[in-house]
């Protein structure tokens, strides 16, 4: 199978069209473009410049990181991340009792057993909890 190619003297135009390009001379055959078309494309060329822009401008703030309220910032932020966790705990272990209490009545007749039932299981959640917020603690205290 042979393959065609142009001759050397023609090439193709970025405006859809031949051009023979002659010593001194270039004559181009050109099509007219359609203004609508043009001006969509000027709109969308300039909503992604405006995307790319925002992109890049979206970490840049005017305030100050270094000022006293920077620092009160983060302190506010330790505490309500310290509330955080010991609101989940207190809730972790409140559950871990409702549902063994719950759950043991059909184990157990008794409510003397249904709750000593519930308080050992919530006995061992808190355990458990409280040993990940040690070792988180304790690999917070180490970074600082």
């Amino acid at each position: 199978m042979s393959t065609v190619t142009a001759p050397s003297s023609f090439t193709v135009s970025p405006h859809r069209g031949r051009r023979r390009r002659l010593p001194g001379l270039t004559v181009g055959l050109c099509l007219p473009q359609n203004p609508e078309l043009v001006a969509r494309l000027e709109r969308i060329k300039a909503k992604l410049a405006h995307e790319e822009y925002q992109r890049m401008t979206r970490n840049i703030t005017g305030q100050e990181m270094n000022g006293p309220l920077a620092e009160f910032g983060r302190q506010v932020r330790s505490v309500k991340a310290v509330v955080i966790t010991i609101f989940n705990f207190i809730v972790t272990v409140v559950a871990a009792f409702a549902c063994t209490y719950l759950g043991s009545q059909y184990v157990f007749a008794e409510t003397a057993a249904r709750v000593l039932s519930a308080v050992i299981v919530a006995s061992v959640v808190g355990l458990a909890e409280l040993y990940v917020m040690v070792r988180t603690l304790e690999g917070d205290l180490g970074k600082l």
